[in-house]
């Protein structure tokens, strides 16, 4: 029980000083919680548990967001068509290896 209270008392702690780092370090917000989340769960802040993984599910999903977010429909849609033709053909050369990088794990 004490160690959920460690690991909501350090993630709310991160949320709610990153926006200081950010503007000290003039980023957006994202990246300095994603780098200071790497750096406390390497010193060891942060630690696994099953509270963690629905946070990380919950805050990869939250980016996911983010970055959907910043696309610019407009000018994608403006975007020739055999660009993203080639684009499509280039990622579809990845998805085997990623399918066999993840399996493996």
């Amino acid at each position: 029980m004490t160690d959920s209270i460690v690991l909501i008392i350090t993630i709310s702690l991160i949320i709610m000083f990153s926006p200081f780092f950010a503007k000290f370090l003039k980023l957006p917000t994202t990246p300095i919680e994603i780098i200071l989340g790497s750096i406390l769960g390497y010193v060891g802040f942060l630690h696994d548990e099953h509270l963690f993984d629905l946070l990380a599910e919950f805050g990869f999903l939250y980016l996911m967001f983010i970055a959907g977010t910043e696309i610019n429909l407009k000018n994608f849609l403006k975007t020739p068509f055999d660009i993203i033709k080639k684009g499509c053909s280039v990622s579809r050369l990845f998805i085997p290896l990623l399918h066999r990088l993840f399996d493996a794990v």
